[in-house]
């Protein structure tokens, strides 16, 4: 039995949030959660540096350590947080940012933002689009 269910409940994370992170689609993390399949390959790859646990972890060979600190609940929408995860965890995110037109500097501010912050850059962008197009 895995250990995937407990990892969510100490991120609080819901699944659509992990199948964003994944890029796997909802019934794929649901079968991980209820121990009907379990993940493989670049997929259990993800769930280490997500949950930031080993594969033993993971697939239940080894216990869920005690302690740390528990991740960040989303307080506003589930993009924004998925936005900010994204670009906290994921280490090639520089490597496309210039093709993206995001500079080192940038990607760095977003990284430390919270999920609130993200969504005040949200609102703002589209205040800046909304007045674009006026």
């Amino acid at each position: 039995m895995n250990n995937i269910r407990e990892l969510m409940e100490r991120a609080c994370m819901q699944q659509k949030q992990l199948a964003a992170m994944c890029k796997v689609s909802g019934p794929t993390i649901s079968d991980w959660v209820n121990n009907k399949k379990n993940p493989s390959g670049k997929n259990l790859k993800r769930l280490e540096e997500i949950f930031s646990v080993s594969s033993g972890v993971i697939l239940g060979y080894d216990p869920v350590p005690c302690g740390g600190k528990k991740a960040e609940e989303p307080q506003i929408d589930d993009e924004a947080w998925i936005i900010r995860e994204r670009l906290r965890r994921d280490p090639g995110i520089k490597k496309e940012a210039p093709a993206s037109g995001l500079d080192d500097r940038l990607v760095d501010m977003l990284v430390s933002l919270s999920p609130n912050q993200i969504q005040r850059v949200k609102d703002f962008v589209s205040g800046l689009k909304a007045t674009d197009k006026a």
